[in-house]
């Protein structure tokens, strides 16, 4: 049985909430044969050792949460890259390492691997670093741009093969890397657990939000639009769920609007009666090109759940939403767009069971088997 070092600081289960791809993915290794040793991070005080579904789990003491500031993250970063590699020392008889980012120092524990340990590694790339803190310049430090650079060319180089999460990332990493093999693999629709629900007989339609509450996601374009909603008394409702460094600002925001709610962040299993309670999923990001070639999970768990899609950005997301007619997107600086794409879903209820039909129909391509069946053929080299 091949043994796989799985590296990802932010696994997490159903039972945590938040993106379980990791999970998933290292489920449909298993079910191929390998034997998966997930080398992660808990904010717990100690260091734990448990077996979940077959998965091999590590949990290291590293805290890290999204309100952190930069010195905080790097700290947090470089903590779990000295631990892992520690750690991974340690594990025998692994033939392959599959290294995930964010963050992007799991790539230095890539490199450890092949030069200390002679491990090959697979990396995965989820969102684009540094060009992300870059092109919203967050990471201005001309020394730390160079080396954040540096590192991710070495990543890139030294990997036996790489695995994008959107073909946005998979061109820039071909760019980056002409000739290596790659494989895109988006995140995906888990159809066993978001299932579509009826419309409830209330008039409203009801749109949510839920994930990371950032600079990056701009939730203040989602407050722009229910704001002109509540001027003009449209029947739409909004609601915010999640955690992260904006999201105290971002509830004083939403104090003034009577048809915004927030929600605290809640596992899978909290999460679900809510997805159910609602039409739409509205995606969010700042208005920056980079941001724009991510593969946000919640998008997924919105086609499974057979809701109406809406997204304030452009790229990819944009041209699968507007192709499969699921939904549509606008230019989040104005908001007076967003009414009128949104109209003809509040006069027309057909319309709207139409585009959720559709994202079910879009979510199957995407379901979790076909990433799990990908996956395994690209390590074995189909």
């Amino acid at each position: 049985m091949k043994k796989i070092l799985y590296i990802h600081q932010y696994f997490k289960t159903p039972d945590d909430g938040g993106c379980i791809r990791s999970y998933h993915l290292a489920k449909g290794l298993i079910a191929a044969g390998y034997q998966i040793t997930m080398i992660t991070a808990h904010n717990e005080g100690t260091y734990q050792k448990k077996i979940i579904q077959g998965i091999h789990v590590h949990y290291l003491p590293v805290a890290y949460d999204n309100s952190f500031g930069f010195i905080k993250r790097v700290r947090s970063f470089l903590k779990f890259f000295m631990r892992a590699i520690s750690l991974a020392g340690k594990e025998k008889d692994a033939q392959l390492a599959y290294v995930t980012t964010t963050p992007l120092t799991t790539a230095l524990i890539a490199l450890y691997l092949k030069f200390f340990k002679r491990i090959p590694y697979y990396f995965e790339v989820g969102d684009l670093w540094p060009e992300v803190p870059v092109k919203m310049g967050l990471l201005k430090n001309p020394l730390l741009k160079s080396a954040a650079y540096l590192l991710e060319e070495l990543a890139y180089k030294n990997a036996s093969k790489l695995v994008a999460l959107s073909p946005g990332i998979a061109g820039y990493m071909a760019r980056k890397q002409p000739g290596k093999p790659l494989e895109v693999i988006p995140n995906m629709s888990d159809m066993t657990y978001f299932q579509p629900t009826e419309k409830d007989s209330s008039n409203q339609l009801k749109i949510l939000y839920c994930g990371a509450i950032g600079v990056a996601n701009h939730l203040e374009y989602l407050l722009d639009a229910a704001r002109i909603c509540h001027e003009q008394k449209l029947p739409v409702s909004f609601t915010i769920i999640g955690a992260g460094g904006r999201r105290e600002a971002i509830a004083k925001l939403a104090e003034e609007l009577p048809n915004v709610e927030m929600k605290d962040f809640t596992n899978r299993a909290g999460l679900k009666p809510i997805v159910d309670a609602h039409d739409a999923f509205y995606v969010s990001f700042s208005k920056v090109d980079v941001l724009h070639t991510g593969s946000p999970n919640k998008y997924f768990d919105g086609l499974a759940a057979g809701k109406l899609m809406i997204l304030n950005l452009g790229g990819w997301l944009k041209d699968l939403t507007e192709m499969n007619h699921c939904g549509f997107a606008y230019d989040p600086e104005l908001p007076l767009e967003f009414v009128e794409k949104i109209m003809p879903y509040l006069q027309n209820e057909n319309l709207l069971i139409q585009a959720q039909e559709n994202s079910l129909r879009l979510a199957r391509e995407y379901s979790v088997f076909q990433a799990q069946k990908k996956l395994v053929e690209f390590i074995n080299g189909n």
